[in-house]
C-alpha cells in the first residue's frame, strides 16, 4: 500500500440525524488507531469517545491498511445521532512502536516492510498535522525569539519581555500599565456591567439638536444567531413602530410611553396618566394650572365655562327647541318661564342672561333662581309680559 493522502484527521458537522461517518480517505490498521471526540461548537470544549461504549469502528486492515466506517449508534452506550451544534473529529493516532522484526540473511517480507513504512509516515503525519496547531515562529524570522513558554504561575498573563525575544510572566497591572488608554476609556473599562457601560458611552455622547431620518442608531439583532451588533437609521425605526399593531383603547392607568429623563440621564417608563395628565374637577373649577390637558367630560368645570343653555320657542305652550344640562321648562303663564337644570348649581350665586324675540321691543329677567333652577319673566317696553316668538338664557357659575 502507498499513502497517497497526507489527511490524518477529518471532521462532520452535526445535523441530529447522522450517526454513520466513513474515514475516507484516512487508512488504519487497528480500530484502536482512531480517535474520536465530540466538540461543543459554542464552547470548544471536546469530548473524548471510548471505542465500544461511544461508538465502533468497522473496516481498517491489520496487515496493509484501509478506510473505515466510525458508526455512533453502535457500542455499550452510543452517544448517538450527532446534534446540531456539535461536531465529530476523527484522528488517526498510530502508537509510536515498531513491530516489524527481520532476521539476517532470512527472506525479507515486503508487505511487512511496506507496512512499518507507511506506520512511519502516518506516524510523521501526525506529527506535521499537530505542529501546525502549536505557536511557532515563521519560517523566515531572523529576530532569534524563543517560543519556549515561562514556568506557569497563578493569575499571569504571558507576554514578550522588553527585548521581544523572550516570554515572561506578567501581572495584569504591569500589562495595564504599559498600554496607554485616555481617561474617558479606563471609565468604561472600569463599569461594573454592559448596562453600565452603554449608560456611561450615552452620557460621554454629545446631545443631538437635530437630528435627522438617516441618523444611524445602535441596537443588537436577536434574529442573527448569536445576537450580534446592528446599526439602523432613524427613518428606519420609526418604520418598525409603524409596523407594530395599534393599540385601540389604551390603558392610561397601566399603559407607558418610553422617554427620556435629562435628569437622571437615562431612559425610562412613563405612564400614559404622567406623561399626559388629564385635569381634574377641582383644578378645572380653580382654572390656573397650565401643565395639564383638558378632557371633553371636564372642560365645562371651568369658570368661564357656560353651565347650562336653553333655547325654546313659545307658540302657546313652551317648548324646549336645544339646551345643555337644561331638563325641562316650565310654562308658568304669559312670559313667565322655569328653566329646570339636570345638574344643580353649587349655590344660587350664579349668573344669567338671555335674549328673545316677539313683535314689540323685549327683555328677559331673572326674577327668581335656586341651586336647581330659574325662574325668568319676558316683558316688552312696557313692563307688560309677553309670550315670545323664541327666547334663550345662558347661565354662568359653579356646579355643585
Amino acid at each position: 500500500m502507498t499513502v497517497a493522502s497526507t489527511q490524518n484527521r477529518k471532521t462532520f458537522a452535526g445535523d441530529d440525524a447522522t450517526t454513520s461517518f466513513a474515514t475516507t480517505p484516512i487508512v488504519f490498521f487497528e480500530t484502536s488507531d482512531l480517535q474520536v471526540y465530540v466538540t461543543t461548537d459554542a464552547t470548544g470544549v471536546s469530548t473524548l469517545l471510548v471505542e465500544g461504549t461511544g461508538y465502533t469502528v468497522s473496516g481498517g486492515d491489520e496487515s496493509a491498511g484501509a478506510v473505515g466506517t466510525v458508526d455512533t449508534s453502535g457500542g455499550s452506550s452510543p452517544h448517538g445521532a450527532l446534534l446540531s451544534g456539535t461536531t465529530l473529529v476523527i484522528l488517526r493516532e498510530l502508537p509510536l512502536t515498531q513491530s516489524a522484526d527481520f532476521i539476517n540473511n532470512d527472506e525479507s517480507d515486503a508487505d511487512v516492510a511496506e507496512a512499518a513504512l507507511d506506520k512511519l509516515v502516518m506516524s510523521l503525519q501526525r506529527v506535521d498535522e499537530r505542529l501546525d496547531r502549536v505557536f511557532a515562529l515563521p519560517d523566515g524570522d531572523i529576530s532569534g525569539a524563543s517560543t519556549e513558554l515561562p514556568i506557569p504561575a497563578a493569575s499571569k498573563l504571558i507576554g514578550w519581555d522588553d527585548t521581544g525575544l523572550a516570554l515572561v510572566n506578567y501581572a495584569a497591572g504591569e500589562i495595564s500599565a504599559a498600554i496607554s488608554v485616555t481617561a474617558y476609556a479606563e471609565t468604561l473599562l472600569g463599569e461594573a456591567d454592559a448596562d453600565a457601560f452603554f449608560q456611561n458611552l450615552v452620557d460621554g455622547a454629545t446631545a443631538e439638536t437635530a437630528p435627522a431620518v438617516g441618523d444611524v442608531i445602535l441596537l443588537s439583532d436577536v434574529s442573527l444567531t448569536p445576537d450580534d451588533g446592528r446599526k439602523m437609521t432613524l427613518a428606519n425605526m420609526l418604520a418598525v413602530v409603524k409596523g407594530l399593531t395599534a393599540d385601540a383603547t389604551p390603558d392610561r392607568a397601566g399603559d407607558y410611553l418610553l422617554t427620556y429623563d435629562s435628569d437622571a440621564g437615562a431612559a425610562k417608563k412613563v405612564l400614559l396618566s404622567v406623561a399626559v395628565p388629564i385635569a381634574t374637577q377641582a383644578e378645572q373649577e380653580t382654572g390656573s394650572d397650565t401643565s395639564r390637558a383638558v378632557s371633553p367630560g371636564r372642560q365645562h368645570f371651568h369658570p368661564s365655562a357656560a353651565k347650562a343653555w336653553a333655547q325654546f320657542t313659545d307658540a302657546g305652550t313652551a317648548a324646549l327647541q336645544a339646551s345643555y344640562n337644561v331638563s325641562s321648562i316650565d310654562d308658568d303663564g304669559t312670559g313667565d318661564y322655569g328653566i329646570n337644570f339636570t345638574t344643580a348649581m353649587s349655590s344660587v350665586n350664579y349668573a344669567a342672561a338671555g335674549m328673545s324675540a316677539s313683535a314689540v321691543n323685549s327683555v328677559v329677567m331673572m326674577t327668581s333662581n335656586l341651586a336647581a333652577s330659574l325662574e325668568i319673566d319676558i316683558k316688552n317696553h312696557d313692563a307688560t309680559s309677553v309670550d315670545p316668538a323664541w327666547a334663550a338664557v345662558v347661565v354662568l357659575g359653579d356646579f355643585a
